[in-house]
């Protein structure tokens, strides 16, 4: 897990808003320090150095509890998927 940042707001739009550290991939989901999910990055923006980001809260979750916690984004590898050529022989 990486430190995000601590919730600035939230927007009219009821997502969460967090002044981060470092620009997150969007997609990226978010999740406290007890790892329990919060909701996904939908939006980066601002300066490179430290940027805002837009966070979709998941449907349990409340946002205005969300603003006294430190939030982490939780760092998911995607898996590679191995395609199998098949290589035609002969055919020119």
């Amino acid at each position: 897990m990486r430190v995000l940042g601590k919730p600035s707001h939230i927007s009219s739009q009821n997502h969460i808003i967090v002044r981060a550290n470092f620009p997150p991939s969007i997609g990226s989901h978010v999740v406290t320090d007890s790892n329990s999910p919060i909701g996904k990055v939908i939006d980066v923006f601002g300066p490179v150095e430290s940027p805002f980001v837009s966070i979709k809260p998941f449907g349990s979750v409340s946002p205005s509890i969300i603003l006294e916690q430190t939030l982490f984004i939780k760092e998911v590898f995607a898996k590679k998927s191995r395609k199998k050529r098949s290589v035609m022989r002969g055919v020119r």
